[in-house]
């Protein structure tokens, strides 16, 4: 699995700075926080989940930009891959688990992720029953937008199915480093084609 690490930086682009200076200037990162929940049906191995969202996240840079404030100027810093933290969630015992894991959603959407924390996003696993899961997803949209979320989706399936099938990682799909850059790939003209 790649080590992920590098030491690219860019300039925030004016729509990433204005929800970067927001968010200072109110003291609150709300604005910026993109949450979503994606419904997983039938068998789950969690330890197989977790792995596979780790290899994903290690492997884009795009997925650990976060924003660093150097002699007053702010820009894009790419993290290195440290680990991937997986809360997981068993609601299997609740009267109606689905309302509950909602109940817990709305909840965590008043815990906001600062685009310059030290992890730029925050995932749980939820259990409803043994063959349904919820994937829930806390990020800032200065670093992930919905393009990237979605690429995210669907390289964590891939890595799945691979697992699964005993077989070696999927290359990486053209442009997936950079797959959550969306502002950045509309700015400078390009392109990225993050795969099915």
């Amino acid at each position: 699995m790649p080590d992920g690490h590098t030491t690219t930086t860019h300039d925030l682009l004016p729509a990433q700075f204005g929800l970067w200076a927001l968010g200072r200037l109110q003291g609150d990162d709300r604005a910026s926080l993109r949450s979503d929940l994606i419904r997983i049906a039938g068998p789950l191995d969690p330890a197989r989940f977790h792995l596979a969202l780790s290899r994903a996240v290690a492997e884009a840079d795009g997925l650990r930009l976060h924003v660093r404030l150097r002699e007053r100027h702010a820009e894009l810093h790419a993290l290195p891959f440290s680990g991937v933290a997986l809360e997981r969630i068993d609601l299997t015992a609740a009267a109606a688990p689905m309302e509950a894991a909602l109940v817990w959603f709305v909840g965590q959407c008043d815990r906001p992720v600062a685009a310059d924390a030290a992890v730029p996003y925050r995932f749980a696993l939820i259990k409803l029953g043994p063959k349904m899961h919820l994937w829930a997803r806390f990020v800032t949209q200065i670093a992930v937008d919905r393009p990237g979320r979605q690429a995210l989706t669907r390289r964590v399936r891939a890595h799945l199915a691979a697992l699964k099938a005993g077989g070696a990682a999927p290359s990486p799909p053209p442009g997936w480093q950079a797959c959550a850059q969306p502002f950045r790939a509309a700015a400078e003209g390009r392109q990225y084609q993050t795969g099915a």
